[in-house]
């Protein structure tokens, strides 16, 4: 099994609405140190970058969602990035 014992220094966005993906992925990503906030849908991912645009370091999100998908959120999240001269990485997965 690899383990990393460098620390991450980032801040992630973790967009969910299923409660078995959150503990997994909050034990993964907390081994390592990063910093990690949750959200509900595409619309608050937006309005947190919209808000903050150099917070995040990196977005994990579902290709489907209840509001926005995850492509439709990344396009926008892309365009905001541009706006602001910023850059985030983007994960987007379906289960």
């Amino acid at each position: 099994m690899f383990r990393n014992t460098e620390k991450i220094k980032n801040n992630i966005l973790l967009q969910s609405y299923r409660a078995s993906e959150d503990d997994l992925y909050l034990k993964k990503l907390s081994n390592f140190g990063a910093n990690i906030s949750k959200c509900f849908d595409g619309k608050e991912i937006i309005s947190l970058i919209e808000k903050n645009p150099a917070k995040y370091h990196l977005i994990i999100t579902d290709i489907n969602m209840t509001d926005i998908g995850g492509i439709e959120a990344a396009k926008k999240v892309r365009e905001i990035q541009l706006e602001y001269n910023t850059k985030v990485h983007l994960c987007i997965y379906d289960i």
